[in-house]
């Protein structure tokens, strides 16, 4: 049993003989003729039973591997003071040892091999950790751009390595890293027993996403886990390639590298261990992750000060005679001791630039002056008249600009803290002054230049115009009205205008507004301008979609009568605001395109299509919940709109939510039997859940009723992979590739399938073909090509799903 030293922890050496290749430069020793130079690394310590220190140490030696060291072999100094050594343990033949092994794995397709001999291995690790008595607790998680737990934390080994033999090799993203950074921050979450060797294994061939790369959305950045591992004191082990020597996967560009997490990193910068992944076959690997786990030496002793904060050095020296020799160090800051009670800050000074009284429209600097007893860092806030001139801050200035202040005695404040007393919604001290601004005369200034009918309105209509304006002086106000730059009112009191439209008005129109009090501008002048856009479409009563050019306009049929009634003046304009959303979802400007879809339905709210439309935009926008609520409108309107079917289903698998996915294809296809993109989705949708022999039934629908489906073929090959037929899988890639040669993801997809059958020429064939035409791809979007023009108004689910 770990014996327990009052005021003390335990300090962890992971020995493990030829490892690693740790690269410590050590000092010469003498009569190294006997000696073994040793390579020592201290991979972390841990203060959180501080006067107790707990250090992770590896040292390469051979005779130090299987306990053979004793108290006399090692020495523990902290800054210049000798520590004496409380107790010494070898976790292999010592029961009652603690340990919370975590394993994160990377399933996808490219790890088949390594699932298969982690499957073979994992007896040997559980049998040996409990031959050496260990208490172990097991936890399994997987990942591929998503995170799934397979078991929290169990003492069970026999249901650890059932859950490891149920891995399966599958999917991933082309051209994407996968989530090993969000699978180690996973475990990190399950939280460990503190006084157990905590011990986290990452096993991935791939880079991570993280926060801020550019495209995944994850939450996570490697910065943030690793002080989460160097605060837990948890040992990180990344089992991954060389990416820093161009070992990355080729679906990976090298230049895009620099963008996402590197578990190497993320091993060595917190304290842990990296193994190079193609150093040595992977059994070979996993033994020697059997040997770190399970061989260690645990050393207890306190601290020699516990009186005095800051950075300490503790150096550990191992001197087997005829054995191994060698020192390493790790600097750590002990916490602060207890002192007297913190000081609020306190205001000495509160001046300005200028003496009151000023005329408004000056500028006044306030300075403010304050001690703070214990130096603290202080912040300052300023107000004016009781309402905050500005945020929190370390500046103790601010500048008052008075313009529009009015003349009146004004109440300058200013307020601090030290954010070790009160909080930023209170003070530690505040100090005030009254300041006066008189008044000059003022410019007029228009609030706002408003029509009573929005924008756009069908040529004949009557349009108000009415600018309102406000002076601090209170003096009269002249207003005048200009139509695209050509007076249409002149200088009048009257603030308003009436705009009788016509047909020669159909087009895009500048309204501006002018006003003067008389005291500033002359009479052909103007104290201020504003101006705001406005339309006027065709009207009349027949007003119908034609053709759709590639820009994706709508060409409308003209009609001479300008004359119309309410409700077809309302038809008009929802059609001008579903062509409005369908162009601007052509330019990719989704959040506009709802809004101008919103408007349509506005005008017209039982138009099915307009909320279809709406759900694709929300969709485009990553809103999944929300664009269910639009098509569910859409087929409340119309029972009978299969394509609605099929994108709720598109959005709904979007959620994970594959099951309700399915049942909307299943609806669509009810309603349109021919419909071939539902066949595919739901195929897809099947795939999502496991159920490939199903998927593979529904793709085949799909490609006897289109068999010139390209998707469908790609889609079919996904769903054969996923199941091992690797060898029909290629095939169904062929037809897809036959149909569509620059169908870059079933260039892509084929590789991969030749890479799980082993060949690797035909593979990186395959990869570089996709490459290229995603190259082509990308540049051919950066200069401005849309494709062929065609609105959009379904989506190819499995797409967006990343699975094709």
């Amino acid at each position: 049993m770990l014996k327990i030293v009052p005021k003390s922890i335990v300090i962890t050496l992971l020995l493990a003989a030829n490892l690693f290749g740790c690269s410590v430069a050590q000092p010469a020793l003498a009569d190294n003729s006997t000696s073994e130079y040793t390579s020592i690394n201290v991979l972390g310590i841990d203060t959180t039973a501080f006067p107790g220190i707990r250090v992770n140490i590896i040292v390469d030696a051979s005779c130090t591997a299987g306990g053979g060291l004793d108290r006399g072999d090692l020495t523990v100094r902290e800054d210049a003071t000798e520590v004496p050594i409380d107790d010494l343990t070898f976790t292999g033949r010592s029961s009652g040892q603690k340990l919370d092994l975590a394993v994160v794995f990377d399933e996808t397709s490219t790890m088949a091999g390594k699932i298969s001999a982690l499957q073979s291995k994992v007896d040997d690790l559980t049998n040996r950790i409990r031959s050496s008595g260990i208490d172990a607790r097991y936890a399994l998680i997987t990942f591929r751009t998503d995170i799934s737990t397979r078991v929290r934390w169990t003492d069970d080994a026999d249901a650890f390595r059932r859950e490891v033999g149920r891995l399966r090799a599958s999917g991933g993203f082309f051209r994407r890293p996968e989530d090993s950074l969000g699978g180690v921050a996973h475990a990190l979450s399950f939280g460990f027993r503190q006084d157990a060797k905590k011990i986290i294994v990452v096993i991935t061939d791939e880079p991570s996403m993280q926060r801020g790369d550019g495209w995944s959305g994850s939450e996570h950045h490697e910065d943030d886990v690793r002080q989460d591992l160097v605060d837990g004191a948890v040992l990180l082990v990344a089992v991954s390639p060389d990416f820093r020597g161009g070992a990355a996967l080729p679906e990976i560009p090298q230049e895009d590298l620099p963008l996402y997490a590197d578990m190497r990193d993320l091993a060595e910068s917190s304290g842990g261990l990296w193994i190079d992944m193609g150093s040595a076959d992977f059994s070979v690997i996993l033994d020697q992750l059997e040997e770190v786990i399970t061989g260690a030496y645990v050393v207890e002793y306190t601290s020699p000060s516990t009186t005095t904060p800051g950075i300490r050095t503790v150096t550990v020296t191992v001197n087997a005679s005829k054995c191994a020799r060698g020192e390493s160090s790790k600097t750590y800051t002990a916490p602060a001791i207890a002192s007297a009670p913190n000081e609020p800050p306190v205001i000495t000074a509160l001046t300005s630039d200028k003496t009151s009284p000023q005329a408004a429209g000056s500028t006044v600097t306030w300075t403010a002056e304050a001690e703070d007893p214990e130096g603290d860092q202080i912040l300052y806030r300023f107000f004016i008249n009781g309402e905050p001139a500005a945020g929190w801050t370390a500046e103790n200035r601010w500048t008052w600009n008075t313009t529009g202040s009015g003349s009146a005695d004004h109440q300058i404040e200013v307020r601090v803290v030290d954010k070790n007393h009160a909080s930023l919604d209170g003070m530690d001290d505040r100090r005030m002054v009254i300041f006066r601004i008189f008044q000059t005369n003022s410019l007029p200034a228009i609030t706002s230049l408003a029509p009573d009918r929005a924008s756009p309105q069908v040529a004949g209509a009557a349009i108000t115009w009415t600018a309102t304006a406000k002076d601090a002086d209170g003096d009269a106000l002249m207003y005048r009205f200009l139509l695209d730059g050509e007076v249409v009112r002149d200088w009048s009191e009257n603030n308003t205008w009436v705009w009788i439209t016509s047909e020669a008005d159909i087009g895009s129109h500048n309204i501006s507004a002018g006003v003067r009090d008389g005291k500033h501008a002359g009479p052909k002048e103007m104290d201020e301008l504003r101006s705001t856009g406005f339309e006027i479409i065709v009207a009349g009563p027949e007003v119908s979609p034609a053709i759709r050019s590639n820009e994706g306009r709508v060409i409308y049929r003209t009609v001479k009568s300008v004359s119309q009634s309410a409700a077809q003046s309302d038809s008009i304009l929802a059609m001008y605001w579903f062509d409005r959303g369908v162009a601007l979802e052509d330019q990719g400007k989704h959040t506009e395109a709802a809004q101008a879809y919103d408007e349509a339905i506005r005008f017209d709210p039982g138009f099915a299509l307009a909320w279809n439309n709406k759900g694709l935009a929300l969709a485009d926008l990553g809103r999944y919940s929300e664009a269910v609520l639009a098509y569910d409108e859409a087929i409340r309107l119309d029972p009978g709109f299969a394509l609605a079917w099929n994108n709720k289903g598109v959005s709904l698998g979007m959620q994970g939510k594959y099951p309700e996915a399915v049942l909307a294809y299943d609806e669509a296809i009810r309603l349109d039997p021919t419909y071939a993109l539902a066949w595919n989705n739901k195929g897809v949708s099947l795939g999502m859940q496991g159920r490939y022999s199903e998927a593979i039934l529904a793709h085949d629908e799909a490609i006897r009723l289109d068999p010139g489906y390209a998707l469908a073929w790609n889609s079919k090959g996904i769903a054969l992979a996923d199941l091992g037929r690797y060898d029909e899988a290629i095939l169904a890639y062929d037809e897809a590739i036959r149909i569509d040669p620059e169908y870059a993801r079933a260039w892509n997809n084929k590789g991969m399938a030749l890479k799980s059958l082993g060949r690797t020429a035909e593979a990186e064939a395959a990869f570089s073909r996709a490459r290229e035409l995603e190259l082509a791809m990308a540049a051919a979007e950066s200069g401005g090509k849309i494709g062929n023009g065609t609105r959009r108004v379904i989506y190819v689910s499995s797409d967006l799903l990343g699975k094709i």
